[in-house]
């Protein structure tokens, strides 16, 4: 059972394109060389409320990836069977189960690493803005 291409929709989430998600959001400028993109704090913090969610998705017992994972792991020796070619597959499928264990816990540290850094990136650019207007503000005060 392969992964949707409508992940978002399934999951209540929406859109994938960032455009859709956020009408505010400038597409990148078309040129060979630069690409930019404008967003707001709230635009990120929404973009790391939505990478939450499929946080959550992934690393739940309940996704996708945690129970393909557990079906794999639990089919037995007996029941790929006994013969000589049997044994070597699940030795080879057992090995292979390990390492996508191993690759899905890393892929779970790192988006959760991602989305920390996005958290306190959002933090520090509120924290940014708010300076900006509160220097706007004793400027114009002074004026």
């Amino acid at each position: 059972m392969g992964m949707s291409n409508d992940l978002p929709a399934q999951h209540g989430l929406q859109s994938n394109n960032l455009y859709d998600r956020w009408p505010g959001a400038q597409p990148p400028m078309e040129s060979e060389h630069k690409v930019s993109l404008s967003i707001t704090h709230n635009e990120v913090l929404d973009l790391a409320r939505d990478l939450a969610k499929y946080l959550e998705y992934f690393a739940s017992d309940k996704g996708e990836a945690h129970q393909q994972i557990k079906r794999t792991s639990s089919i037995s020796a007996d029941e790929v069977g006994g013969w000589e070619g049997g044994q070597d597959f699940y030795d080879t499928m057992t090995q292979a189960n390990s390492s996508i264990t191993k690759a899905h816990a890393r892929f779970i540290e790192t988006y959760k690493a991602v989305l920390e850094r996005l958290l306190h990136s959002t933090t520090t650019y509120a924290d940014a803005e708010e300076s900006a207007k509160q220097s706007v503000l004793n400027i114009l005060k002074k004026i």
